[in-house]
C-alpha cells in the first residue's frame, strides 16, 4: 500500500492560479450553495435497480472529470447537533472510520461556522482518495459534512487538485432552506393522498422515491457522539417486507396487537430483543398498495414514543 504525507510540494496547476467556478449548484436540496467548475455535475450514488436512490435532502453527490482523473464531492446532512468540543468529538468520529485527521477552525462565513480537517496520510491505491473534509456547522447548530474525494489518477497531481479542492470549499454558501426544529405537523404525500404527521422536536423526515414505491423516514436530530433512540420507516408500495422476517433478533419477548391505522383495521407487532426493539404493522390499502410503518431503536421509550406519533398519522 502506497502512502504518501499531504505535503504540499510545487508542481503544475492543472487549474491555474485560480479555478474557474461558474457552476452555480444546489447543495441537500437548498441547503447550501456553490460555485463549481462548468462541467462538474450532480449524480446521486449507484444503487440497485429495484432500490430508490437517495433523498436529495440527505445528501449530494458531484462529480467533476477531466483528462481521465475524477474528482467527488460527498455532501451528507449529518442529522446531528453540535457539541461545544466540536473538534475532538468529530476527529473521534474519524478515527471509528479509521482515518486520523487533522482539524482547524472555525472559520465563520455568514451565519454558519467551518471546521476544515484532513486525513494525516493518504492511500494512493485506494479507489476513492479521501483529501480534504469540511464540518460545516449551520445558523440552527446542525451539522453538515462535506468531503472531497479524488481517483488515482488525479492524485498524480494531488497539488492541482488540492488548489481545487480548496477553492470549491471556500465557494459553499448558505442556501435559503433551515430545517423545522420544533414540535409541529408535518404535512407529506403518497403520490395523490395528503397526509399528516404530528413530529416531535428535533425529529426530521426525508424521502426516496423508487421505481414503484415510496419511502419516507423519520429521525431524531441527536448530538454529535449521542447514539441515535429510535428511526421511523414509511413504506408505500406493493411489496412491503415485515423488518422482524429480515433481520436477526435475539427476542426477549414478541406479542401482537389489534390496531386501526387510517381508519383501516390492521395487525401490529413488537419485538423486544436484547437491546433493540421494533415495533411495526403492515396495513392494506389496496388490491395492489400496503403501507408499511416501523419503528426500531435501541431505547424502548424513545421507540414506543415514535409509534405513538407513527400511529397518529391522518388523512389532511
Amino acid at each position: 500500500m502506497a502512502i504518501i504525507l499531504m505535503i504540499m510540494t510545487a508542481s503544475d496547476h492543472l487549474f491555474g492560479q485560480h479555478a474557474d467556478l461558474t457552476n452555480e449548484l444546489s447543495l441537500l436540496n437548498g441547503r447550501l450553495n456553490i460555485s463549481l467548475p462548468a462541467e462538474a455535475y450532480i449524480e446521486h450514488r449507484p444503487v440497485d435497480i429495484m432500490s430508490a436512490p437517495p433523498s436529495d435532502e440527505e445528501e449530494t453527490r458531484i462529480v467533476y472529470d477531466k483528462d481521465s482523473a475524477r474528482y467527488v464531492l460527498f455532501v451528507r446532512e449529518l442529522g446531528i447537533r453540535t457539541a461545544p468540543d466540536i473538534a475532538e468529538r468529530w476527529r473521534k468520529e474519524m478515527e471509528e472510520e479509521d482515518y486520523e485527521v487533522s482539524i482547524s477552525g472555525p472559520s465563520i462565513v455568514d451565519d454558519m461556522r467551518f471546521f476544515p480537517y484532513a486525513p494525516l496520510t493518504i492511500d494512493t491505491t485506494s479507489s476513492a482518495i479521501l483529501i480534504q473534509g469540511l464540518l460545516i456547522e449551520t445558523s440552527e447548530g446542525l451539522l453538515i459534512d462535506a468531503r472531497s474525494y479524488i481517483d488515482p489518477r488525479a492524485a498524480r497531481n494531488l497539488d492541482s487538485y488540492r488548489q481545487l479542492i480548496d477553492a470549491v470549499h471556500a465557494a459553499i454558501k448558505p442556501g435559503n432552506r433551515k430545517l423545522e426544529l420544533t414540535e409541529r405537523d408535518h404535512e407529506f404525500t403518497l403520490y395523490d393522498q395528503g397526509l399528516v404527521i404530528s413530529l416531535p422536536a428535533y425529529h426530521r423526515i426525508t424521502h426516496q422515491v423508487g421505481p414503484d414505491f415510496l419511502v419516507y423516514h423519520i429521525t431524531p436530530i441527536v448530538a454529535l457522539g449521542e447514539e441515535m433512540k429510535a428511526t421511523g420507516i414509511f413504506y408505500y408500495g406493493g411489496h412491503p417486507s415485515y423488518f422482524k422476517r429480515q433481520r436477526r433478533f435475539n427476542t426477549l419477548a414478541e406479542a401482537s396487537s389489534k390496531i386501526k391505522f387510517l381508519e383501516i383495521d390492521a395487525e401490529a407487532f413488537s419485538i423486544d430483543s436484547d437491546g433493540s426493539y421494533l415495533r411495526e404493522s403492515i396495513v392494506p390499502m389496496d388490491d395492489y398498495s400496503r403501507i408499511h410503518i416501523a419503528v426500531i431503536g435501541e431505547n424502548r421509550e424513545a421507540v414506543e414514543k415514535l409509534w405513538s406519533h407513527m400511529l397518529a398519522i391522518r388523512r389532511n
